[in-house]
């Protein structure tokens, strides 16, 4: 009677190509998944941007910088979680900047610097209507 079944060798080489396409897919997703935080990060950025426009339109003679705690107690903004996981929400503060004038123009123009500090990003970004930038020292 002729026995039935994997040699040693085969089930040894069946376990390492399985294990070698767990260790690819892991990684493909780690990156992905740290890609989409990063994403998430810069949409919250924006998000608190323009959540300041509105406030400073609504505030004429608020000062030029907003904490993110006073967009969001002001419902101008919901609290922003932190992409990575962490349960405390993202912290920071929107400065406004007013930009150079040229002559003729009535209208001011402001770029607002976002400084949005989560559990493992802490970075400004610079917007204005027509770039977005990191912030200069």
């Amino acid at each position: 009677m002729k026995n039935r079944g994997f040699t040693m060798v085969e089930l040894l080489a069946t376990i390492t190509i399985i294990g070698i396409l767990m260790m690819i897919a892991i990684a493909a997703y780690s990156i992905y998944r740290e890609q989409a935080s990063v994403k998430a990060y810069n949409a919250m950025s924006l998000s608190a941007s323009t959540a300041a426009d509105n406030y400073f339109m609504d505030n004429l003679l608020a000062e030029d910088v907003v904490d993110l705690k006073q967009l969001v107690e002001d419902d101008y903004l919901e609290n922003l979680q932190d992409p990575w996981g962490s349960n405390k929400p993202c912290s920071g503060k929107v400065t406004r900047k007013l930009l150079n004038k040229q002559e003729g123009d009535n209208l001011e123009a402001y770029a607002y610097e976002v400084k949005l500090t989560c559990s493992r990003a802490d970075r400004c970004i610079r917007y204005n209507d027509s770039s977005t930038k990191k912030c200069q020292p």
